[in-house]
């Protein structure tokens, strides 16, 4: 990720759960059947704006007192799957189903997306290990830029039309 590239060339260090740009990805599906499929056991969430991002990153590159630190982005909600999906539902008007796939149906969805082998196997491996922290909240984005976190809804409302 540049903005991790270039925060380590200041010294600092960011680390960011997973983006709601992420949700993108389910966009066709929403769109044209009001389903989103998702892996069985995709984990809980405290997804990040690509905003608050580029805010601490601002931040921390224009201000005194960084270098050498870590910072862990997140936004304030844990959002599971389903709270996504009804998020992303409440904003369109209409609910949104819910499909959790097998692994061997994951696995033909990928393909039919031309994601397959080391590649796919990296982005299921790292859906497995994230679900052992990807749920924590931290404060960091309200710490450092003295504003709260967006929220999954203002990222769904400011990216509608994605899933009409």
């Amino acid at each position: 990720m540049l903005l991790t590239v270039v925060l380590l060339a200041w010294g600092i260090g960011t680390l960011a759960g997973t983006f709601m740009v992420y949700l993108y990805g389910y966009a066709p599906t929403i769109a044209a059947e009001h389903t989103m499929y998702v892996a069985a056991g995709d984990p809980v969430s405290a997804m990040i704006h690509p905003r608050d991002i580029a805010a601490v990153a601002a931040h921390v590159l224009t201000t005194p007192g960084h270098d050498s630190q870590a910072y862990t982005l997140t936004c304030s909600q844990a959002l599971s799957p389903r709270d996504q999906a009804d998020i992303i539902g409440q904003i369109l008007g209409q609910p949104i189903k819910l499909i959790e796939c097998n692994p061997a149906e994951t696995q033909a969805e990928f393909d039919r997306l031309g994601w397959s082998g080391p590649r796919l196997e990296a982005l299921l491996e790292l859906k497995r290990q994230s679900a052992a922290w990807d749920w924590k909240i931290f404060d960091t984005v309200e710490r450092l830029t003295g504003k709260p976190p967006l929220t999954l809804q203002d990222w769904v409302r400011e990216n509608i039309h994605i899933f009409q």
